[in-house]
């Protein structure tokens, strides 16, 4: 065997181990079905604790997790209140971790509800790629699209990571301004704990200049931004004046409600429109909203 030979077949072999020590990621673009569950926390029912069973993933980090819920006045199940769209903040689903039972708590905006039922749950699974010494970074695969419309019950299941804030008894939450809906009494201004602001209805909101839909309704709410998302609400009012989340948008001044906070005032006059302030990264920005 010449030198020449020897030395092109001793690059080749030395390429070839270098290749197969990639480490590939484990999944590729495709839709995934996890099992997952959703229930009321006993403690606070202002919150839905979110299961999530990564355990035959690996490799994988988690993005634009969102879930649908119905919400029922009674145990069984029989008096819907409503259907909700709930969201994780990327700061937490970022934190899921594949191979285990994942968990967290979502804010939900009707307090009085006593029975809740997951309906459809879907997300991003982006895969982490591979490197190979002398090779560089390969090319990461697309993300894979999590859909499942068959929610399972996780109950009793060990080992349950549990990501973010856990709430409070609600036997125990202190509010300076309690979270109640205003009563509409036009010929009343504030007597005797009435009002006759009436912050309901759907609004045209701009948040420094970005565009979206927010809608109103006694305690809670929803918001709808550029992107499609909807995003639960929750709200405190004290005549005029509102402090409201929205739940896993933009920064997170969460006050202990994992939204970012706005604070603003109802247009005393023409009652049509909110104005005031939010924040991001510590710093003011001004909204303001129209009745639709």
């Amino acid at each position: 065997m010449n030198a020449p030979f020897c030395s092109t077949f001793g690059r080749t072999v030395f390429a070839t181990l270098l290749l197969t020590s990639v480490v590939m990621p484990a999944i590729y673009g495709g839709p995934i079905s996890l099992p997952w569950s959703v229930e009321l926390d006993k403690d606070n029912p202002d919150y839905v604790l979110l299961k999530i069973d990564a355990t035959q993933l690996s490799n994988v980090t988690f993005d634009n997790v969102s879930f649908i819920v119905a919400l029922f006045k009674d145990n069984a199940g029989q008096t819907l209140i409503a259907n909700e769209t709930l969201a994780v903040a990327n700061d937490i689903a970022n934190q899921f971790q594949a191979g285990t039972f994942n968990a967290t708590y979502v804010l939900q905006p009707h307090g009085d509800a006593l029975f809740v039922k997951g309906l459809s749950l879907q997300a991003l699974a982006a895969p982490w790629g591979g490197k190979a010494d002398g090779v560089g970074q390969p090319p990461t695969p697309p993300p894979s699209q999590i859909i499942s419309r068959a929610p399972t019950t996780l109950a009793g299941v060990g080992n349950l990571r549990v990501i973010g804030q856990v709430p409070s008894r609600k036997a125990s939450v202190v509010s300076r301004t309690p979270m109640v809906t205003p009563t509409v009494r036009p010929d009343l201004t504030h007597v005797g704990g009435i009002s006759e602001f009436n912050f309901d209805g759907t609004y045209r909101m701009v948040t420094d200049g970005w565009k979206g839909t927010l809608t109103i309704k006694g305690q809670g709410g929803y918001y709808v931004g550029a992107d499609g998302r909807r995003l639960a609400v929750k709200l405190r009012l004290d005549g005029s004046h509102t402090t409201f989340y929205v739940i896993g948008l933009g920064d997170q001044n969460t006050d202990g409600t994992g939204g970012q906070k706005f604070d603003g005032y109802l247009m005393t006059q023409t009652k049509d429109a909110i104005a005031g302030l939010t924040w991001w990264q510590g710093k003011p920005f001004g909204f303001y909203a129209v009745k639709e």
